[in-house]
C-alpha cells in the first residue's frame, strides 16, 4: 500500500472504519464520485478486485484496530 497517494490513503482508512462514501466525501469535502475514484484507484495499484478485499489488504498491512481509533492512526501506520 505504500504507493497510494495520501488521499488514497486516507480514504481508504475511511473505508476501512465503515464509512460510506457520501459520509467520507462530507467529511472530507470533496464529491462522492471522488472517493470512488480514490478507492478505484487505490484497488488498481494493489490488485484488490473488490472494495472488501482491498480494506481486507489494508487490514492485514496496517494491523487490526479497534473503531475508537483515528483514521489518522492507519495512515501514518508503515506496512
Amino acid at each position: 500500500l505504500g504507493e497510494l497517494t495520501p488521499r488514497e490513503r486516507e480514504v481508504l482508512s475511511l473505508v476501512a472504519l465503515g464509512h460510506t462514501s457520501a459520509h467520507i466525501a462530507e467529511q472530507l469535502v470533496i464529491s462522492t464520485e471522488t472517493v470512488r475514484t480514490h478507492v478505484r484507484n487505490a484497488m488498481a495499484k494493489t490488485g484488490a478486485r473488490t472494495r472488501a478485499q482491498l480494506v481486507a489488504m489494508a487490514l492485514a498491512l496496517w494491523g487490526a484496530f479497534d473503531t475508537g481509533q483515528s483514521s489518522a492512526g492507519l495512515m501514518t501506520r508503515e506496512a
